[in-house]
């Protein structure tokens, strides 16, 4: 068992031995950046004289494999810049040319090929970082550094590059116009880095050694000099678009319906570090849909942002609110929220053509940036539109009310970026309308946050505290209190208070870290986290749960250095235990885990965890906690070398629990063929078996129905990459899904809180209709009450043809052909040849879809 008691004396019998090491920083390498007149021609051929400039730098450091030796294939590069641009110059030798590894993609996937990175900390911050990737094959890769060590790769910027293979190796080429970067003009250094990776020998080297017993990534760049004089480049970007289309759906009120949208995306700069970006009805187009999900579960799916609009300077608007890996992403903003479908439930029958399918954005404009003092800052505000739907009757009915979105973020960086101030607040108004959808018809939310690395960035504290407050009618604060995050009504939770006459509701959290992150083989953290019963953030934040404090110890051995049989290795041990509010101890657990690479690049991974779930506050879902079922996991994985043609991995998870025969099994993999250099195909074939006892079915009155759930899973992820050039590609996306889940063995949990499983559940008599079941408490042959039949067989097909034309820098077109299909059914029983045939036999839904935008910069 895992206690509050002993984790504090295990981290600070740690925290002794580690602070005896000594801290040995190297000196940051420099290079400067050459001003030149020449508007340079991007072909990659580094022929201009501007190139020949003595400023030239190398001297690269393997940090793969062989950590801490200069690299086996030099590298060479100079920097120039112009009036509005920043010109980067590779010369990556190679003694034979023809082993190169180049292979098409489209524009922001990784392959394995052989790449140049180049990363710019233009805010000299030592936190954030701007990083462009150029492959042998020319594709383009962009993402950005924040935190250090933390990147997003939905980031986009419109550069310019162009590579060559000679008879010395090959030349990536590259223009980062100043409009795309954040900066400040009162400094003339920036954090510069540029690594190469060769991939048949999978050597991965740096310009500034970068070790990997050092914390830290972006504090750890070289530094660019000669950059007083820079100017910011365009002072605005305006991209706007048109969507023109039909989708074709057989069997409803309007078959053919014709689809168009017209919107446009502007990006205004103040400064060279400030800029306002601007959005009227941003598009929700998407390459590729979102998973297909079977949720039966009492907790919302997350799934990620992938509207351009949110998706830039995301890293000043993250407040993460999560600890710890392998867990959901919950965000004190989660820009989901705006636009999300509507919250009104209407009859398909009832409503003519189709509903709303998400709510219009009137208009979004967000202002970001960073000064040369340190200060960021980062302003957000959206208008969602009041959504009706037309009904057959000639009618309309709203389904959404008017709505106004808010997020500020400000921050302070002292001691040259080792140490963060951070405060954020979030605000929701919606009209008197909401009231009918028991929507709040304000939220609030709001926290302070503290990050500081010290001893040469190989210790890490970290600090948040944070609430809210909800404001809305009776039937609204009651839904929230009701709520899976808060189940108010349980009727055994002393510290609750249901009250249906509240219109408000407050709450509260905080979290720590204290850890050793860097340095030698040891790591470790402590780490809490706590939310009162009544913090609530969904309006414009995503949030599982609260009413918790949990106290958790994680600790790590790490070997780097390549061995006769490994390349590297690491063990891990976590320990956790977790309190509600009333002092209940609702669970305690802890797993170890470990993963190695082998020489020949094969990557394995294994874990055991033990979790002692003692209270189950969410089984029946408002009823009263139930027991726990303790039990045991167990997960591995392997994969191959993805330098080869055809590569794969393979995945697999169990949890088998100690009482009433419960399991849940999963098993995934995925092998990739390359077939050419431009032609990737893909299959991710998944399954899964739950075997779940207490699966929570209904409750009446006070009553609580569970059954045993037999539900089994399986699908596959089809993917199909052919690109033409670096900016014109097609892509096929699909995924068909098939599961069912049967119910037997029916029980009311009357006694929930009995030491003996069996004494926990009585037994009902149940009668079968077609899609009802009768409940027969005592067997006298009277039915107490009936519920609708739960088994369930779901059947789904999601895909999309996308090509995709990134005609002019920054402006594309695309060409989409989707189609979804879905069948339901309460059968209960896999039988995947009748899934298939039920699901072959619905007609769905085509959707035919030209979407074309063009940027224009000055």
């Amino acid at each position: 068992m895992i206690t509050n008691a002993w984790t504090p004396a295990v981290f600070l019998c740690f925290l002794a031995v580690s602070s005896a090491q000594t801290v040995n920083a190297a000196a940051p390498r420099s290079t400067v950046a050459i001003a030149t007149q020449v508007d340079m021609v991007i072909d990659g051929l580094l022929d201009e004289a501007a190139w020949s400039a003595p400023a030239r730098a190398n001297g690269f450091v393997q940090r793969e494999p062989r950590q801490g030796q200069p690299a086996v294939f030099p590298t060479d590069f100079w920097v120039l810049r112009g009036e509005e641009d920043l010109y980067v110059g590779v010369r990556a030798h190679d003694p034979e040319p023809s082993k190169i590894r180049a292979l098409l993609t489209r524009r922001d996937q990784d392959s394995p090929s052989d790449w140049i990175w180049i990363n710019i900390d233009s805010l000299s911050d030592h936190r954030t970082a701007f990083s462009f990737a150029v492959s042998a094959a020319g594709v383009q890769r962009d993402y950005l550094l924040y935190d250090d060590v933390e990147y997003d790769d939905s980031w986009n910027a419109v550069w310019q590059s162009a590579v060559t293979i000679d008879s010395q190796g090959w030349i990536a080429e590259v223009r980062i116009p100043l409009s795309q970067l954040r900066f400040t003009k009162d400094s003339d250094r920036w954090g510069f880095q540029i690594g190469r990776l060769v991939q048949r020998a999978q050597e991965e080297s740096y310009w500034q050694p970068w070790s990997k017993n050092d914390a830290g990534r972006v504090s750890r760049f070289g530094l660019l000099d000669g950059l007083a004089t820079l100017k910011a480049g365009g002072t605005f970007e305006v991209v706007p678009y048109g969507i023109a289309g039909a989708s074709v759906a057989a069997n409803t009120q309007e078959p053919l319906t014709g689809r168009y949208n017209i919107g446009v995306d502007g990006r205004f700069r103040l400064s060279s570090d400030f800029a306002i970006s601007t959005s009227i009805n941003p598009d929700f187009g998407q390459v590729e849909a979102d998973p297909s999900d079977v949720n039966l579960t009492n907790s919302e799916t997350f799934f990620p942002e992938k509207r351009p609009f949110f998706l830039e300077g995301v890293d000043l608007f993250r407040f993460g609110l999560s600890q710890g890996d392998g867990g959901v992403a919950e965000e004190l903003f989660y820009s989901r929220r705006i636009g999300a479908p509507p919250h009104g439930d209407l009859d398909a029958a009832t409503v003519l053509g189709r509903a709303p399918e998400q709510s219009t954005i009137y208009g979004a404009v967000k202002l970001a940036g960073k000064t040369g003092g340190g200060w960021s800052l980062g302003l957000l505000n959206a208008t969602t539109a009041d959504e009706y739907a037309d009904l057959v009757d000639g009618g309309r009915e709203m389904v959404e009310p008017l709505t106004n979105y808010s997020v500020l973020s400000l921050r302070k960086d002292l001691d040259h970026g080792n140490t963060q101030l951070g405060a954020a607040a979030t605000a929701v108004h919606r009209t008197s309308d909401a009231a009918q959808f028991a929507l709040h018809e304000q939220a609030y939310a709001g926290g302070l946050s503290l990050d500081h690395r010290f001893w040469d960035n190989k210790w890490l504290v970290q600090a948040k505290t944070f609430g809210s407050a909800v404001f809305g009618s009776f039937a609204a604060v009651t839904a929230t209190q009701e709520a899976s995050q808060h189940y108010y009504q349980r009727p055994d939770a002393d510290h609750l208070h249901f009250d249906p006459k509240r219109t408000a509701l407050l709450g509260y959290g905080a979290q720590y870290l204290v850890g050793k992150v860097g340095g030698g083989p040891l790591r470790f953290g402590l780490g809490g986290d706590t939310r009162s019963p009544g913090f609530e953030v969904n309006d414009l934040g995503f949030q599982h749960s609260a009413d918790y404090a949990v106290q958790w110890l994680w600790l790590q051995y790490r070997n780097d250095e390549p061995g006769p049989v490994l390349r590297n290795w690491s063990a891990n041990f976590n320990g956790w235990t977790v309190l509600d509010y009333g002092g209940t101890n609702l669970s305690n657990g802890a797993n170890i885990n470990a993963c190695a690479r082998l020489l020949s690049y094969w990557d394995g991974s294994f874990g055991v965890s033990r979790n002692e779930d003692r209270w189950s506050t969410g089984t029946l879902r408002g009823g009263p906690a139930l027991r726990g079922v303790p039990s045991w996991g167990f997960w591995s994985e392997l994969g191959s070398d993805s330098r080869r043609a055809v590569h794969g991995n393979v995945s697999g998870s169990a949890r088998l629990y100690d009482e009433g025969d419960a399991q849940k099994w999963q098993l995934s993999a995925e092998l990739t063929f390359q077939a050419m250099s431009n032609l990737e195909l893909s299959i991710a074939p998944f399954w899964s078996r739950n075997l779940n006892d207490q699966q929570y079915v209904e409750s009446v009155g006070d009553r609580h129905l569970v059954a045993r759930m037999d539900q089994t899973t399986l699908g596959t992820t089809v993917r199909v990459n052919y690109t033409l050039s670096p900016t014109l590609s097609v892509e096929l996306y699909a995924q068909p899904l098939v599961s069912s889940g049967q119910y037997k063995d029916y029980r009311e949990a009357n006694r929930p809180r009995a030491r003996k499983y069996g004494d926990r559940f009585a037994t009902v008599h149940t009668t079968r209709a077609i899609d009802e079941i009768s409940i027969d408490r005592d067997d006298d042959g009277q039915t107490d009450y009936s519920i609708t039949k739960p088994d369930f067989n779901f059947r789904e097909l999601r895909s999309n043809l996308v090509l995709r034309w990134e005609y002019l820098p920054g402006s594309t077109l695309f060409l989409v052909w989707s189609h979804a299909r879905a069948n339901e059914a309460t059968q209960g029983r896999f039988d995947l040849d009748s899934d298939f045939e039920a699901l072959a036999d619905e007609t769905g839904e085509h959707v035919m879809m030209l979407k074309l935008s063009y940027r224009f910069e000055s």
